[in-house]
């Protein structure tokens, strides 16, 4: 029986020094998936006739490998030959030139075993977790050498939503929001952990006041109370305004007197002066400004105030029809692939002189803080 899997992905670089860096024995812990250890076992490291042995870790399984350099055009091509216990491989790695900067990097891997050693499912299993690793190996590549291409990038159906429509999606899904997004820890998504992790690296002290871009229905208001007392502030904004109907009646029942509800599109909002803290869960990546939208939070905090973001992000190492089948879960929350290229993280590297990011949920969510520093006298 034979099986193959081959997968590409863009680089940003040229063609030589990213074929020189893939086939680097030295590298191989650095990018290939799954790999555990190895060593050399030729006098040459490169080039035909070079061999290795490693060790595979191929999803619970630890395999150990003896493979070869069969063909070699420098700078471009790569065959090997291998055995994986009873399975024999090949595989192959080639680079093409595909514009000033750019290259495209291949990978194909087959490999041929006698039927009765897996049969079709155990060959549709094994196939699957080989893909998997070719998939996060070349998103490692395309992490080594800068941003490039995602191998899930968005399509015309992936746009990110305008404004108006999100504000239609949230008016729809007010009323049950909350309930629902509880529904995402059946899946591990630990959203309450997530939120008091976010209102926690704001550092708020009492008496502060914070700003909440996209506050919804004010489900981080008893985090933030907590954090500021009733002598500090608290002002939400949102677009919706069902959302904030429920924020209201939520500021109601508690009898919270210092939160301050502004229905605005935050790209318009006027953030006043010498706040010490700005926060935004799962919401400043549906706005395309969410840019300018943090320049201008961060032009207004307070020395050493912090602007913190909770939300949803392409994740690295993900297999291409998982993240798809993951964007499709939470689209009726205005989530796209479109929305999930947004780096907000970037944003406060430019805007705030000290900034850090957090990857959560198997790099599928993040936290991103940026500390304001002095004011120049």
């Amino acid at each position: 029986m034979i099986s193959h899997v081959e997968r590409s992905a863009d680089v940003t670089a040229d063609q030589r020094p990213v074929f020189e860096y893939a086939t680097d024995p030295a590298r191989f812990a650095d990018y290939v998936a799954g790999y555990a250890s190895g060593r050399v076992t030729t006098s040459a490291g490169t080039g035909p006739g070079a061999s290795y042995e490693w060790v595979a870790e191929l999803g619970p399984l630890r395999l150990p490998v003896v493979e070869r350099v069969v063909t070699w055009d420098g700078g471009r091509r790569a065959d090997y030959e291998g055995r994986v216990g009873p399975v024999h491989f090949g595989s192959s790695l080639w680079v093409d030139d595909v514009g000033p900067g750019r290259s495209r990097v291949h990978v194909r891997i087959e490999w041929t075993h006698p039927p009765w050693l897996l049969g079709r499912v155990g060959d549709g299993l094994v196939r699957r977790l080989v893909a998997t690793e070719v998939e996060r190996s070349l998103a490692r590549l395309e992490r080594a050498f800068g941003p490039a291409s995602s191998r899930t990038e968005p399509r015309s159906g992936d746009r990110a939503f305008e404004p108006d429509e999100v504000a239609r999606l949230y008016g729809k899904r007010a009323a049950r929001y909350d309930f629902e997004s509880r529904l995402y820890r059946l899946i591990g998504f630990r959203i309450d952990r997530y939120r008091q992790m976010a209102v926690d690296a704001l550092a708020l002290q009492p008496g502060a006041t914070v700003v909440e871009i996209g506050c919804g229905t004010g489900a981080n208001f008893p985090l933030l109370e907590r954090a500021v007392g009733r002598a500090g502030r608290i002002i939400g904004v949102d677009l919706t305004e069902a959302m904030l109907e429920q924020a209201r009646r939520r500021v109601l029942l508690e009898g919270w007197p210092n939160v301050e509800l502004v229905r605005t599109d935050a790209a318009s909002f006027g953030f006043p002066s010498g706040v010490n803290g700005i926060l935004s869960t799962f919401a400043l990546t549906l706005s395309p400004e969410f840019d300018a939208i943090i320049a201008r939070g961060a032009r207004a905090l307070a020395p050493g105030g912090r602007w913190v973001v909770l939300d949803m992000k392409m994740p690295d190492d993900w297999p291409p029809w998982l993240v798809r089948a993951a964007v499709a879960l939470a689209r009726p929350y205005g989530v796209t692939l479109g929305a999930g290229v947004r780096h907000p993280w970037d944003s406060f590297s430019r805007c705030l002189p000290r900034s850090w990011m957090r990857e959560l949920y198997l790099g599928a969510a993040f936290l991103a803080v940026g500390v304001a520093g002095q004011r120049p006298s």
